[in-house]
């Protein structure tokens, strides 16, 4: 028995060095999602599960989660409900800025959404997803008045960004 015991204890960190190292290659298997455009950078602005997603060049529109607006907004953090290999649905707000009288003087509103990522593709040595449909759930976007949008995921050289809508 106590030889039993000994080879698991001793067997122990073998095994949990496996499932940490399993853990990390299906994290890594996941797709990433584009939190910032610019020069790619793994772990930096791709993602799984990013607090925020800026979507405009000049961060004068992003999706976080509920805080705080205003000319200096407190934003919260997303929330995802899943993450798979095909798709992602979270939830948060789409922060804009109103730019008046102009955007460094702006005053950030929020809107409540739904997030859904999906058509993960390889761009850059990198396995992100490439749509990103933003679903207004208290009425619609203020500037385009439509209730969903979908971005497209573009690349210009070794730089990603998110495509608005018109």
């Amino acid at each position: 028995m106590l030889v039993g015991v000994m080879r698991l204890i001793t067997s122990l960190p073998a095994l949990l060095g496996a499932l940490v190292l399993a853990s990390a290659a299906s994290a890594a298997a996941l797709p990433g999602a584009l939190a910032d455009g610019g020069t790619v950078t793994p772990g930096k602005n791709v993602l799984v599960r990013p607090k925020q997603i800026v979507y405009t060049g000049d961060g004068t529109g992003f999706l976080a989660g509920p805080g705080t607006g205003g000319r200096h907004p407190k934003a919260g953090k997303l929330k995802w409900s899943s993450w798979t290999a095909s798709a992602a649905q979270g939830s948060g707000d789409d922060w804009i800025n109103n730019c008046e009288p102009f955007c460094a003087a702006g005053r950030f509103t929020q809107h409540p959404v739904t997030i859904t990522l999906f058509r993960p593709r390889t761009t850059l040595g990198l396995r992100v997803f490439t749509r990103m449909r933003v679903h207004y759930t208290h009425g619609s976007d203020p500037l385009t008045r439509r209730s969903t949008a979908t971005f497209t995921l573009d690349r210009t050289g070794k730089q990603l960004f998110w495509n608005i809508p018109r």
